[in-house]
């Protein structure tokens, strides 16, 4: 069992980089957290054929996540 280490993910809008409190990786287990749910991903780096993650701010899944407007993540 994976005693979490979580990090904030970051958005970046133009030049602004915003912290988001809802949207959280698991350093040590790769879980992704947005909001109440939680998402198991692999260790391995979505963006870098399978290294190993050392930076949470490399990681490129803004492509890989696509939630459609209008949905309620927390019903």
């Amino acid at each position: 069992m994976c005693k979490h280490q979580w990090a904030n993910l970051l958005v970046k809008k133009g030049r602004e980089i915003i912290p988001v409190s809802t949207l959280k990786i698991c350093l040590k287990c790769g879980e992704l957290k947005i909001g109440k749910k939680t998402i198991r991903l692999s260790k391995s780096r979505l963006d870098m054929d399978g290294k190993p993650i050392r930076n949470v701010s490399q990681i490129d899944i803004s492509n890989r996540l696509k939630i459609p407007v209008g949905i309620d993540l927390y019903s």
